[in-house]
């Protein structure tokens, strides 16, 4: 059960003397609260006092009323607390919603009613999502929980009601706020989970787990998540099963399944009682793909109870979020753990929760997406069903990390629009007021007054510094985020944002700067402020900044290999190579196939002396871009080899003569005309230590295919540059062959290597005197033309000495 109710069973004694047992048991809270006992606390209720003096006096100890009375008073607060915090998630979470006109307070509170959702809004975590439903509940929870705070911290149950009251409030904010993220990281911290049954602390860990991963506090989530698994008797498996996905398939494949093991070998004493009325599983209609996969083998998962399945739940949850894989693979993980669940449908939140997940995990699918449709409108009615009751659908609300129905509704409207039915889309989001989507959709429809209308009428209804950013965002009017921000005091960190946004985007970078950290000081879990912070921060070569910028921003969202990347960026351009490379190493885990990344790996490499990480980014490069050449990395990688130079751990470069000897026959069998890669190439055979004969004659044959590349670009003579490099090689070919052949003892062999060298030497002479000499007076101009010819035939007459020795 939910650990909400950790309170009630804890004070089960209690709560029955006061005649309120069988209201939590019945899931009546409505009836709760017309009860004498939890009327008597609406007597120190004032609506002129909403700090609760009154109440926290009535809490007190004084000499008048004795421990038991006291208490009594505590728990009756505290039922009262717990009836509202659970009508609360049922009217926004769970459903059936509110009737329409409810009261559920035996008096006047119309400040309460009328204010509860401005006093929801906060500096640091945005406004409330508007059409919450009785807003005055959850505030009324948390204004108690924590202004009466000393009166009732020692009830046992109370951090957790606090806890659950502070999550809903973040939940139903439209950004995460760090003041909600301290106090509910307080109270894990302050927890005591030694007392609790092995399921009760599952419960604990589970919902400590997904809020922390929500609070990008990343390694708390995967402890929490891990100590949910640990106290779990069962272990997870994803394994491959032989099977058939199509109707038409003759052969039978490896298809991805989940196996459940207890750990103990033993099963379930009593077999769990399903919830009755879950929401329908839609099958798939298809003509092709099954359903689900008929597997060969006959397997059956062992009975599972409904906490057992809030872990396996979880187990999908890491899985899926913080293990770096291919997309289409960690789809079909996902989609076993949760046919898993369909498999012994049990509990409401979670069979909800794992049918949302289908939902987003197929929406793209081609062959799925119609199903998906009818799933969420299947979930949409199951909502408003009278059965099951709301205290079955209360169990595992918060450990199940059931999102808000109102997000069920959003993923329904966005998949109507992927099907290009903008119009129903938009009135469903028009329904939810999600103006960011009803904006979007009016201009796909290229409605744009239309667009401006809606939240011009909005704004005459109720001024409120989203709407007006919102307008903003419509006319690109800069004064509607100013007023936003001067509307909400100068406390609105959204208004700032996109204000930022579009100095960014007139590259007004210096104001852009500032905006973006007004808009931090009032929100700084903002991963993509702090993104966008550090590329101003770059545009105007701030480079500390931007290097505290993309820090915070991978702390947050260390997915991102767009900011490990920049990171590193500004890393080098501060000269600090070192740890420059060690975050490029964080940015290819995240994007691993990105040719940027390796590509600047690769040269970071270069420059700190990591020659085998380089050589190893090479490799990377051609196998995502095949004909990828950097030719001056790969001349100072056979100059360090050859040159013996140390690398960044003190060890000789020498050792990877073998690996670069490899890299460079590849890249040669797929770049053949690029002459530098080719003498690169030469370079390195010739400049083995103990080169044998067959070495020899390769590394010149290396450095001839390195000169005809040269050559065989056409117009080459008519370019001074291009001739002088040409006769340089040419004088660097003929200098090898007079220093390498005397090692050779094969005549033969070294007259053809001969004659191959001093054939296209002439031929180059010839073309160099065709198009610099006067016909008439066999002058050869300008000058350095003619110093190159006369360095050319003196080449060539030291090789036809060598040649005349050789016969």
């Amino acid at each position: 059960m939910m650990d909400i109710f950790l309170f009630l069973r804890e004070h089960q004694d209690i709560i029955r003397e006061l005649g309120l047992w069988e209201y939590f048991e019945k899931g009546d809270y409505v009836e709760l609260l017309e009860n004498d006992n939890i009327k008597s606390i609406y007597s120190c209720l004032d609506e002129n006092d909403l700090n609760f003096v009154a109440m926290t006096h009535y809490l007190q100890d004084h000499p008048h009323s004795g421990l038991p009375l006291l208490l009594k008073r505590q728990v009756t607060v505290l039922c009262l607390v717990t009836a509202h915090l659970n009508l609360f998630v049922q009217y926004n979470w769970t459903g059936p919603t509110a009737p329409e006109n409810q009261n559920l307070w035996p008096f006047s509170i119309d400040k309460l009613q009328t204010s509860a959702l401005k006093e929801l809004t906060l500096d640091d975590g945005g406004s409330p999502y508007q059409k919450t439903q009785i807003p005055q509940s959850l505030w009324f929870c948390r204004c108690i929980l924590l202004s009466c705070k000393e009166q009732l911290q020692h009830i046992r149950g109370y951090s957790r009601l606090l806890f659950h009251c502070l999550v809903a409030h973040q939940k139903i904010l439209d950004d995460r706020s760090p003041t909600i993220c301290n106090m509910i990281l307080s109270l894990i911290e302050s927890e005591n989970v030694d007392h609790y049954s092995k399921q009760d602390a599952i419960l604990f860990h589970l919902d400590v787990a997904y809020i922390s991963y929500f609070y990008y506090e990343y390694a708390l989530a995967k402890t929490h998540f891990q100590q949910a698994k640990d106290l779990c008797p069962l272990t997870f498996e994803l394994t491959g099963s032989m099977g058939k996905r199509t109707r038409f398939q003759q052969k039978e494949l490896a298809q991805m399944r989940l196996k459940v093991t207890r750990i103990d070998g033993s099963d379930v004493h009593e077999a769990p009682q399903s919830c009755s009325d879950l929401p329908k599983i839609i099958p798939l209609n298809d003509d092709t793909v099954f359903n689900e996969v008929k597997y060969t083998d006959a397997y059956t998962s062992p009975v599972l109870t409904a906490v057992e399945q809030a872990c396996l739940l979880g187990q999908c949850f890491m899985n899926e979020k913080c293990r770096a894989s291919d997309e289409d693979l960690l789809r079909e993980e996902s989609l076993a753990f949760i046919q898993a669940l369909f498999e012994q449908p049990l509990d409401w939140s979670i069979h909800m929760v794992a049918l949302f997940i289908r939902c987003r995990l197929e929406k793209k699918s081609g062959r799925r997406v119609e199903r998906t449709m009818m799933q969420l409108e299947e979930m949409v009615k199951a909502y408003e069903g009278v059965n099951p009751l709301s205290k079955s659908r209360l169990k595992l609300t918060f450990t199940a990390n059931l999102p808000p129905m109102w997000k069920v509704k959003e993923l329904n409207a966005d998949v109507l629009r992927s099907l290009g039915l903008t119009k129903a889309a938009l009135d469903l989001y028009l329904s939810l007021e999600s103006w960011e989507n009803i904006i979007s959709c009016y201009e796909s429809l290229g409605q744009h007054q239309k667009a401006e209308a809606v939240v011009r009428g909005q704004l005459a209804i109720q001024e409120t510094p989203d709407l007006w950013c919102h307008l903003g965002d419509v006319t690109k009017d800069k004064t509607h985020y100013e007023t936003a921000w001067r509307i909400s005091g100068q406390r609105s960190a959204r208004a700032m944002k996109y204000l930022a946004y579009h100095y960014m985007v007139e590259k007004q970078y210096e104001i852009c700067l500032e905006s973006f950290e007004k808009s931090l000081f009032l929100n700084s879990m903002q991963p993509g402020v702090w993104f966008s912070y550090g590329c101003a921060a770059l545009a105007i070569e701030k480079f500390d900044l931007a290097v505290k910028a993309f820090r915070r921003c991978v702390h947050l969202n260390p997915e991102s290999f767009e900011a490990w990347n920049n990171l590193a960026s500004a890393l080098v351009k501060l000269n600090d190579k070192s740890k420059a490379f060690k975050i490029y190493q964080e940015a290819l885990k995240q994007d691993y196939e990105n040719w940027k990344i390796w590509d600047n790996y690769m040269l970071v490499a270069m420059d700190v002396g990591e020659f085998s990480e380089a050589i190893r980014a090479y490799h990377r490069l051609l196998d995502i871009k095949e004909k990828w050449t950097d030719a001056k990395v790969l001349e100072i990688l056979v100059q360090a080899v050859t040159t013996n130079i140390l690398d960044a751990s003190g060890r000789s470069a020498e050792r990877l003569y073998d690996k670069l000897l490899e890299l460079l026959g590849r890249v040669t069998s797929m770049v053949t005309g690029h002459s530098s890669v080719w003498k690169s190439y030469s370079s390195l055979v010739l400049g083995d230590n103990n080169p044998t004969p067959e070495k020899l004659h390769k590394g010149l044959q290396l450095q001839l295919k390195s000169v005809r590349c040269l050559v065989q670009e056409a117009g080459w003579d008519k370019d001074l540059n291009k001739c002088e490099d040409i006769t340089t090689s040419y004088l660097e070919l003929s200098q090898a062959h007079r220093k390498h052949l005397p090692m050779m003892n094969n005549s033969q062999e070294k007259t053809r290597l001969l004659s191959s060298a001093k054939l296209p030497m002439k031929s180059c002479i010839s073309q160099l005197k065709k198009q610099y000499e006067n016909p008439v007076t066999k002058e050869i101009t300008p000058p350095q033309v003619k110093d190159w010819i006369t360095q050319l035939d003196n080449e060539l007459d030291q090789l036809n000495e060598m040649l005349a020795a050789c016969k």
